[in-house]
């Protein structure tokens, strides 16, 4: 797994599961496993859609970031290698920098 700026970074995410409680978390993981699946809609969405994803990310793997990017209209993405699904952790600058530059494009 990629380095995630050192214990500072892993104590981080690890705090994310101290303000919440394993209910909480668990009705999270439910209500996502029952989500309809909106792939058919991506074409007729008009907005712009921008993906950034980690080639290490577990939870949302790139393929899954490439086919929602190559359904919608207006979508590009962007694969950081060495990263996993926290980017805003693990590249906060590189990922702020480039959502600004998408967001003037």
């Amino acid at each position: 797994l990629p380095d995630i700026d050192g214990d500072a970074g892993l104590d981080r995410v690890l705090g994310w599961l101290q303000v919440t409680t394993p209910e909480a978390i668990a009705a999270e993981a439910r209500a996502m496993a029952n989500l309809d699946d909106l792939r058919p809609e991506l074409p007729d969405l008009p907005a712009r859609v921008y993906l950034r994803v980690g080639d290490a990310d577990l939870p949302c793997p790139p393929a899954v970031s490439e086919e929602i990017s190559n359904l919608v209209r207006r979508g590009r993405m962007d694969v950081v290698p060495g990263c996993g699904h926290t980017l805003l952790i693990e590249d906060l600058r590189g990922t702020v920098d480039a959502i600004a530059h998408e967001l003037s494009a």
